[in-house]
């Protein structure tokens, strides 16, 4: 992935989730969810990059065969989960609760398996 794209990426996860949080609506706790969130897609991103570029390993999404796929889901599904935590306030801490429980023990398993990642 080119340098520029892969910093498209990284300032999509960030700036849109951070710039739904200045709503006066979400509470501290909240914003502290969608950041633990987004650091843990981040870290996830970058691991299925390493999985999708290392024969050792073996990606089990069925949506991600490729670099391509991978920024498609990982945007599409980013955006999805800001968008719904903003639109539903009613349920915003259980829809990042859960998406940081998932995200996070998909990140330890990935390291559990060995997927490491370099910056």
């Amino acid at each position: 992935m080119k340098k520029k794209t892969l910093l498209a990426v990284l300032t999509m996860f960030l700036v849109s989730g951070f710039a739904f949080a200045e709503d006066s609506s979400w509470t501290k706790g909240q914003k502290v969810l969608l950041g633990t969130y987004l650091v843990a897609e981040t870290i996830d991103y970058f691991q299925t990059r390493e999985i999708l570029a290392n024969d050792k390993f073996c990606e089990i999404n069925p949506f991600i065969t490729d670099e391509e796929s991978l920024n498609v889901c990982f945007l599409a599904s980013t955006g999805i989960i800001i968008l719904s935590a903003h639109f539903l306030p009613k349920y915003r801490t259980k829809i990042l609760a859960v998406t940081n429980i998932i995200k996070w023990v998909m990140v330890g398993r990935n390291n559990y398996i060995g997927v490491r990642i370099n910056f």
